[in-house]
């Protein structure tokens, strides 16, 4: 099958008429429930395009000052310009500047930035701009795959030929895969379609067999490339639950958060209950994304103690960790008056103001206790979220404190609460009378 060809293979020649092949078989899906090999047709406006004349390859590339990739060059101009492909299919050559930011004279011709060999953190947007690496040199668009995200083909530098995954608002790092060249990713798009990969991420997951990425996951130096094995489990048509104690190893083993966290995402999209008796340490780890991540995966997995579990997770120092354990809570129905009395004794003032929000979801005779000493804290965060539940509690008894607050408040945007709040109790008061 394709995805077992070797990626170093050179005959052009041979890859082209492999893909043109496959392409003219149409869309072929293991799920469809038709006979292996059946011909299908392509979605209108998704089939292949007419290629382009080779004099226009040749104008586009003259008047950019830049040489094509051979691979895509042949491709465009012997099989189609655009069509079938990864999300909403190739672009054709035309639409080259799609996600572009800035479209210069000779942008084209200077060298790209982006390599597989660099990892890019959370601000390499920023980053990127400050050492004079703008992301829009050397590359065209190839995909668009939705809002700012999309797939470029490195036209010049180190890395010409490759594909890279950007996010053109910085929001998510990118991401240059692993296929040596255009043919060898367009290919491998095919195959994993008609062997039924989850396509939603096609790209972003390293090619191999579930095999191959746990022998990845346990083995490779890079944290950065171990997570991303970790998650591109999730694109395999099916996970085989013999391969659970080597992902348990990894997550007990591995010194890296990132790692740890993906691995607790996959474990619990796949609904791995064997990771089950690892959550209560999992939710005690120093980092605030594997403790975040694990209680999500927990949650997912019904672990049979999830709310003593969750409980402790309320004073959380994380203020993601705090929300999501509060969510939990709400939902099982299990937050008790003192959960928010011990959240609002806190000296943190962020554990205070989740605290005064969760107030709208206790019910509970001494809650309105709670209420007035988070309408009387120091904090002008904790004060207006309590005022925000005092209104969505409709707690008219405590509308003589909201009054006296308005002639006493100093903070604007608690004043602009209670200036919404006074008058709606007040009618609350008339109608109820």
């Amino acid at each position: 099958m394709g995805l077992d060809r070797t990626h170093g293979e050179h005959d052009l020649d041979a890859r082209l008429a492999r893909i043109a092949a496959k392409l003219a078989k149409g869309p072929r899906r293991p799920d469809r429930g038709r006979p292996t090999g059946e011909k299908t047709a392509w979605p209108p406006g998704s089939a292949p395009r007419p290629p382009l004349a080779l004099a226009e390859v040749e104008a586009f590339e003259k008047r950019h000052q830049v040489s094509l990739p051979g691979p895509y060059r042949r491709f465009i101009t012997e099989i189609s310009d655009g069509g079938p492909g990864p999300s909403h299919g190739l672009l054709p050559l035309s639409a080259w500047d799609l996600g572009i930011l800035e479209v210069e004279p000779g942008i084209l011709h200077q060298p790209s930035s982006f390599g597989p060999d660099r990892e890019y953190g959370r601000n390499w947007w920023n980053e990127a701009w400050d050492n004079d690496e703008d992301p829009d040199r050397g590359v065209i668009t190839v995909v668009s795959r939705g809002g700012a995200d999309y797939t470029f083909l490195i036209v010049s530098g180190p890395a010409r030929g490759r594909l890279a995954y950007v996010n053109t608002d910085g929001h998510v790092p990118p991401y240059v895969t692993e296929d040596p060249d255009f043919l060898s990713w367009y290919e491998r798009w095919l195959d994993e379609m008609t062997a039924g990969y989850k396509l939603m991420s096609f790209g972003e997951n390293i090619p191999g067999t579930q095999e191959d990425l746990l022998s990845l996951l346990g083995s490779d130096q890079s944290a950065a490339r171990r997570a991303r094995a970790a998650s591109s489990l999730l694109s395999l048509p099916r996970f085989d639950p013999e391969g659970t104690p080597a992902l348990l190893a990894s997550l007990r083993s591995d010194p890296s958060p990132a790692v740890r966290s993906q691995i607790w995402q996959t474990a619990g999209t796949l609904g791995l209950e064997d990771f089950l008796p690892l959550g209560a340490d999992a939710l005690l780890d120093t980092d605030p994304d594997v403790r975040g991540v694990a209680l999500r995966a927990l949650d997912r997995l019904s672990h049979p103690d999830l709310v003593g579990l969750v409980r402790p997770l309320l004073n959380d120092p994380d203020s993601e960790v705090r929300w999501a354990a509060y969510r939990i809570m709400v939902r099982s129905g299990a937050l008790r008056i003192g959960d928010l009395r011990t959240s609002l004794g806190s000296d943190d003032a962020k554990t205070r103001k989740d605290a005064a929000y969760r107030l709208r979801h206790l019910e509970d005779p001494g809650r309105d206790e709670l209420l007035k000493a988070a309408l009387t804290d120091e904090d002008a965060d904790v004060r207006r979220y309590a005022v925000q539940s005092v209104r969505a509690l409709e707690a008219v008894n405590l509308l003589p404190m909201l009054k006296r607050m308005l002639r006493t408040e100093t903070d604007k945007w608690v004043l602009a609460n209670l200036r919404c709040t006074v008058p709606e109790l007040d009618a609350v008061g008339l109608t109820s009378s």
